[in-house]
This record gives structure tokens, C-alpha cells and sequence, in this order.
């Protein structure tokens, strides 16, 4: 109760019935469905705030400190008896866990494209002749390109 007194009380609501997200307001809130965080320093500065977007993660991370839970008003009115078999308060849902990304599948189309030199013997009079013979020669095998002409 000093740290509600100190304002380093956080309650988070989480209704397990609601759509809503969850939400926290600065201070000791008495309703159902609320969850406690107790930090070091003071609150005070958000306490008219709404908390949104609580990271889990970081909050399970932390050490809890076991320890007698506070009483409420409510639970010391009801009395010795009464409270032993008041209805406890649900534990709060757990976070979900954060889901692997699968491989998707993807289709590739690929181009190869190869060089194949051949040398090629044909009978002219010049280069120039020659070299005109070998092209005609191979003319069906795609783009041919003479690299060099010389004599036998």
C-alpha cells in the first residue's frame, strides 16, 4: 500500500471477454480483470494518462517479488472468514506468442547464356570472303561473331 500511497502503481486493465486492447491508469484500481505493476520511482507525473501499447516482453522479463498481496478496502470489510472464501481474481492472460515467419515459395525464371567458339576451315580467296563462308556455315546456332581470320 506505500507504493500506492507513492504513486508507483500501475494498473492494467485486461478483460478477457472485451475486443478492446489493454490499457493501464496510474494508481490502485479495485475492479476486476486488472493487472499491477509496482515501479521503482514515482508515477505521479502520468497519473490523469492512459497507457497504452505495454510491451509484454519486457514486462516478464523483470524479477517479481513475492510477498503478501495488498488488502483491499472491499476484502477488510468482509472480514476474516468472509475473505478466506471471497472469489479470487483470475490470472491475467498471457501475452501471445510472436509467430516465426514461414518461406513463401517463388517462382524463378532464369537465362543462361553461353559462349561456344568453334574453329571452322573454309577455302577462299581473302578474309573478308572467308570470314562471310564461316558466318553462312553457322548461321542456324543464334548470334555468331568472328573473333579472328587466319591463314592455314
Amino acid at each position: 500500500m506505500r507504493a500506492v500511497r507513492e504513486h508507483r502503481v500501475l494498473s492494467i486493465r485486461q478483460d478477457p471477454a472485451s475486443k478492446r486492447q489493454d490499457y493501464g491508469t496510474v494508481g490502485f484500481d479495485e475492479h476486476g480483470h486488472f493487472t499491477y505493476l509496482v515501479f521503482p520511482k514515482s508515477l505521479a507525473a502520468f497519473r490523469d494518462a492512459r497507457v497504452v501499447g505495454i510491451k509484454y516482453e519486457v514486462v516478464s522479463g523483470s524479477s517479481v517479488r513475492s510477498g503478501a498481496a495488498p488488502r483491499s478496502a472491499k476484502t477488510r470489510r468482509l472480514g476474516k472468514e468472509r475473505a478466506a472464501t471471497a472469489p479470487r481474481r483470475a490470472r491475467s492472460p498471457q501475452p501471445p506468442k510472436p509467430v516465426e515467419p514461414q518461406p513463401k515459395e517463388f517462382r524463378v525464371r532464369l537465362r543462361v547464356t553461353t559462349v561456344t567458339e568453334k574453329d571452322v576451315t573454309v577455302k577462299a580467296m581473302t578474309k573478308r570472303e572467308a570470314r562471310e563462308k564461316a558466318e553462312r556455315e553457322l548461321e542456324g546456332e543464334g548470334d555468331v561473331k568472328v573473333v579472328s581470320v587466319s591463314a592455314v
